[in-house]
């Protein structure tokens, strides 16, 4: 994984990524990580993200519900703050609007890690060294 820094609330424009394996299958990367820094003392890590998709704006924000309150224990925010729902064609996407999120969150959980900068620094070092063959 590489990680790159983006600008406060600029819009990030994401896609599949196929990553060539050395037995010469492709993978796509249907997920990513994101990183929001709060503050020096707080960085929140989501882990393992994706795009929500769904026939319905409504069903989009009940995964998105769901999602936030299963797997991020996030069950007291406001989801109009939290997910931003679009129609592509016949098909509703949703995407989390993190920087939101990390205000709220409060303790690490499943795709959640909360820490300081400099543990941050540390681990984004680790998951930007080369993978072993």
């Amino acid at each position: 994984m590489k990680w790159r820094s983006f600008a406060a609330n600029q819009e990030i424009v994401w896609t599949t990524l196929p990553v060539l394996r050395q037995t010469g299958r492709t993978d796509n990367v249907s997920s990513f990580d994101i990183a929001v820094t709060v503050n020096a003392n707080k960085v929140v890590v989501f882990r393992n993200q994706s795009i929500l998709v769904g026939d319905s704006n409504a069903q989009v924000l009940k995964q998105a519900q769901v999602y936030m309150d299963r797997v991020l224990g996030l069950p007291k925010i406001i989801f109009e703050e939290a997910v931003n729902v679009r129609q592509q064609e016949e098909r509703f996407t949703g995407a989390l609007l993190y920087n939101y999120l990390a205000e709220q969150a409060m303790e690490a959980r499943e795709d959640l890690e909360i820490m300081n900068q400099a543990g941050f620094e540390k681990a984004k070092d680790k998951d930007d060294s080369p993978l072993m063959k």
